[in-house]
């Protein structure tokens, strides 16, 4: 009796590989499926609860917000560290001079200090006489994320040198009034925010009047930076010249 050959079919082992790699090919991985739009609002707003400290700059697409009887603001940049810190500079204009003005504004607990857009001299008052509240910042832009309904992504964009993905959906001037006080909560916004890979907001985009006597088009923006960097140094201002003309 002949013995069968002990020389290795190479076309079946062929055959037997192509199969096992068809196999791993179309198995599972270890890939994570995209996040839902209302799934990634919910780690961005976790994330930002656990921010420390920020730099923010507010800019108007449209309009601008009334700040008191004749001024307007037109945009501010500053410094917030949490829980109860800030320190920055507002940009108004005098609507009946067409004046531009710079104002400087420090928070300290419970106690703030803003200079007089008009004279530039300096002003004590309590924080909570503030257009906007800037205590425990990270709490507060948690809770307006979770508040925004109907989530869809939108565009990405690169902000501050990170990709970030665009989330439209809608507020109410009640979800905005823990940032801002006097928000009308009869009032709905378009919003949108950009989220980064790191899951940090870097802009909010709100569309609509938030404040009852808003005049339409108005759309604010608000671009955060510098997380958990340096805080602000809240420092009493000069007596005199803290406001200036621009």
């Amino acid at each position: 009796m002949t013995p069968k050959s002990s020389r290795l079919n190479f076309p079946l082992l062929l055959l037997s590989a192509l199969a096992l790699s068809l196999l791993i090919a179309c198995g599972p991985t270890d890939e994570a499926p995209e996040l839902s739009p209302s799934e990634r609002l919910e780690a961005a707003a976790e994330r930002i609860e656990q921010v420390t400290s920020l730099e923010f700059t507010l800019s108007h697409e449209e309009g601008h917000t009334p700040l008191m009887l004749g001024v307007v603001l037109q945009g501010a940049q500053g410094t917030v560290q949490d829980p109860d810190q800030a320190a920055m500079t507002a940009e108004a204009m005098v609507s009946a001079l067409n004046a531009f003005l710079e104002m400087e504004i420090t928070v300290d607990g419970e106690n703030a200090t803003m200079t007089d857009p008009l004279s530039g001299t300096p002003l004590s008052l309590q924080s909570s006489q503030l257009p906007f509240n800037l205590h425990n910042v990270g709490s507060t832009l948690s809770g307006i994320l979770l508040a925004i309904g109907d989530p869809a992504y939108s565009n990405d964009e690169t902000l501050d040198g990170t990709s970030s993905q665009g989330i439209t959906g809608v507020v109410s001037g009640a979800d905005i009034q823990p940032l801002i006080p006097d928000a009308d909560g009869t009032l709905q916004q378009d919003i949108e925010v950009w989220v980064g890979d790191d899951n940090l907001v870097r802009r909010v985009r709100i569309t609509g009047k938030v404040l009852a006597n808003d005049v339409e088009p108005v759309v604010r923006i608000l671009d955060f930076t510098a997380f958990d960097e340096a805080g602000p140094s809240v420092r009493a201002l000069p007596a005199t010249g803290a406001g200036r003309a621009v």
